[in-house]
């Protein structure tokens, strides 16, 4: 595991490199997790539903929106949440 010195104890993400995604917009950055926020749980419920009902088009069509949200957010924090 790497050295963060941008990362504090218990956190999932890196600030600076979600700063340097927006190019240091934080008022962009804060627009966008409260837009992931807000939509995050619906994705979620659809995901259980299609889930229940084995439908894998609908489980490929909801990840798909859920997955770009979170790589958006921090890729390095996604690869590293992943493995």
């Amino acid at each position: 595991m790497t050295n963060d010195t941008n990362r504090p104890p218990g956190a999932s993400f890196n600030v600076a490199e979600l700063l340097a995604r927006v190019d240091n917009d934080r008022e962009r950055l804060l627009d966008l997790l409260s837009m992931f926020k807000e939509a995050f749980p619906g994705y979620v419920k659809s995901l259980e539903k299609a889930l229940v009902r084995k439908d894998a088009a609908e489980i490929a069509s909801v990840s798909q929106p859920s997955c770009w949200g979170i790589s958006t957010i921090s890729k390095t924090s996604t690869i590293r949440a992943a493995t």
